[in-house]
């Protein structure tokens, strides 16, 4: 996971990789239906909070917002229409398919957006 240098945000994306493995623990354990979109609404909510605080860091250190803020509103949409196609299908597999794209999408999304303001963080913290 890649590393920002700023506590908060490291601090979310390992939380939203914590909720991922939660995810994945209920499926190989079986878990109902109701378990497992339970737990994809708390990796949501997790990823809501998580938004905010980068958000409000990307700010703190005087970074335009708007493309990454859009960046998070596709993420939460992606998330919500996954779980809206998963809930409507049936079968294990499923869930197998839902993490899968989860997980890219966590990757890519610290890989592509959130490095771009690395540099930037790094300059605002108290060295």
């Amino acid at each position: 996971m890649p590393n920002s240098g700023v506590a908060v945000i490291d601090e979310g994306h390992s939380n939203l990789c914590q909720h991922i493995d939660d995810i994945v623990r209920h499926w190989k354990l079986g878990s109902a239906d109701e378990v497992m979109e339970a737990c994809v609404l708390a990796f949501r909510k997790a990823a809501l909070s998580h938004f905010k605080e980068e958000i409000s860091a990307l700010e703190d250190v005087g970074a335009a917002t708007d493309q990454h803020r859009r960046a998070h509103g596709e993420l939460v949409e992606e998330i919500e229409t996954l779980l809206k196609q998963t809930m409507s299908h049936s079968g294990r597999n499923r869930w197998f398919q839902l993490v899968d794209s989860l997980e890219r999408m966590l990757f890519e999304h610290e890989i592509v957006e959130d490095s771009r303001y690395y540099s930037l963080l790094a300059e605002g913290q108290p060295g």
